[in-house]
């Protein structure tokens, strides 16, 4: 993103530095991340079975430039219920044991020696069953040797981004390299994007309204277009602002503005607790949770 605005001829010395790092660092495990991948999709296509690619692999190997350039700590596969007992032999049988202490209801984390992680889905409340077959689609993954996948279609996947990126809130804030995978899903297939069919698949109004206001800020601060069918929407709402979601980061720190939040704040105060390793609020951070937006 930096590159394909001019921007990165900006970046001082030591900061370009430490980005050069980081992406030879992300480059190095995101190559181990997929050649395990093309490793474990044959022999789970033997087992007959087809996961949908998650997140995290489908944006860093098709909308990203290359791999070195969206970090990933794991690989996030769905499967049908009735696929699980078939995918987690696979998994076993490939080296990948069950890790307890990760597990939920909706998934199963399997891990190998080497800390190569697999979260594998069989519960996803956004797209249920019944309604997957009309939002996926297959899409050739170049780390893959071109093999083609099942994932979401493009509204269906900036609707699971933007919910994922709602849901981490409370507790990480509005984290940036979350809101420029949004961009990258619009910058590539934003001519397939239609707002009624985005409407249709968020949950909450609210959601939706953070969809604009997220676009809105993208467009500010990273020259995205819009495509045109969305323009009007997302005018129709006030843009993210970069000291506001900064703000909600430090805000998510303590669990603010919730009423558990204010506790812990308080309980820290006065020494009946220990701090997160964060700093204390400002006045003007707190104060911003006294309006009824919150950390909006």
């Amino acid at each position: 993103m930096l590159r394909s605005t001019g921007m990165d001829r900006m970046v001082p010395a030591p900061y370009d530095t430490a980005f050069g790092n980081d992406y030879r660092q992300t480059l190095a495990a995101n190559t181990l991340l997929m050649h395990t991948l093309g490793q474990i999709m044959p022999a789970l296509a033997e087992a007959g079975v087809r996961p949908i690619v998650l997140k995290g692999a489908l944006l860093a190997d098709v909308y990203y430039p290359d791999l070195g350039t969206r970090p990933m700590g794991d690989i996030d596969l769905l499967f049908r219920a009735e696929e699980s007992p078939a995918a987690h032999q696979v998994f076993r049988a490939m080296g990948f044991a069950p890790r307890s202490e990760n597990n939920s209801n909706d998934a199963i984390v399997f891990c190998n020696s080497r800390g190569i992680t697999f979260d594998v889905h069989h519960r996803f409340n956004l797209f249920p069953p019944e309604m997957r077959d009309e939002i996926t689609e297959e899409e050739a993954m170049p780390s893959l040797a071109g093999q083609p996948v099942k994932c979401w279609e493009p509204n269906a996947q900036l609707v699971h981004l933007l919910v994922h990126l709602c849901g981490h809130r409370r507790k990480s804030g509005l984290i940036i390299g979350w809101l420029l995978d949004i961009a990258f899903v619009v910058r590539r297939d934003g001519a397939r994007l239609c707002p009624k069919r985005l409407e249709s698949l968020i949950p909450h109004p609210k959601q939706l309204r953070m969809l604009w206001r997220t676009l809105g800020f993208l467009r500010a601060h990273t020259g995205l277009i819009i495509p045109e069918p969305l323009q009007g929407s997302v005018d129709s709402e006030p843009p993210l602002r970069l000291p506001g979601i900064l703000r909600d980061q430090r805000l998510a720190q303590w669990g603010l503005p919730s009423v558990r939040g204010w506790l812990r704040l308080l309980a820290s105060h006065l020494h009946l607790s220990t701090a997160p390793v964060a700093k204390y609020p400002s006045v003007s951070d707190l104060a911003q949770c006294l309006l009824p937006s919150g950390r909006d």
